[in-house]
């Protein structure tokens, strides 16, 4: 029997233009396989999905879904703090000039929230402080309220 995530490591032997083609498929909530990835495991094939995708497809880390939620958004809502752990570190990575992770962690999806606010709703005191050392977070809200709230 064939681990989940054998399947997402084929992705590795695919051309360029046919991973992409797989990748831009989304879920009837808008939600993309790095979402699915993040929202349903943080075991470490799922951890390996999330490098892979990525791997593939940068953006994917910073799409956000029909609610407007990005993947840490689901991975925080889902109590994953290993995956949240492991995107938050993912969006460091990128070399880009620009503090990707304090983009990410700043992400407000429709509701005004940040993945902080879905932490603090759960009651999920790992991932609160995991997203707390990051310490500008609990007073950031451009126009909603603060996850202290």
């Amino acid at each position: 029997m064939q681990k989940p995530y054998d399947d997402v490591e084929a992705l590795l032997h695919l051309s360029p233009v046919s991973a992409m083609s797989l990748l831009d498929g989304v879920t009837i909530e808008g939600g993309t396989a790095l979402h699915v990835a993040a929202a349903y495991g943080e075991s470490d094939g799922f951890l390996s999905s999330a490098d892979i995708i990525r791997s593939k497809a940068k953006r994917l880390l910073f799409v956000q879904n029909k609610s407007g939620d990005t993947p840490l958004h689901c991975a925080a809502q889902a109590g994953m703090s290993r995956m949240v752990r492991h995107l938050i570190t993912l969006a460091r990575e990128e070399n880009t000039g620009v503090n990707r992770a304090k983009e990410l962690l700043e992400m407000e999806n429709k509701l005004k929230e940040t993945a902080l606010h879905q932490a603090v709703r759960i009651g999920n005191n790992d991932i609160v402080k995991l997203l707390m050392e990051h310490s500008e977070l609990a007073i950031f809200s451009k126009d909603g309220t603060s996850p202290l709230y």
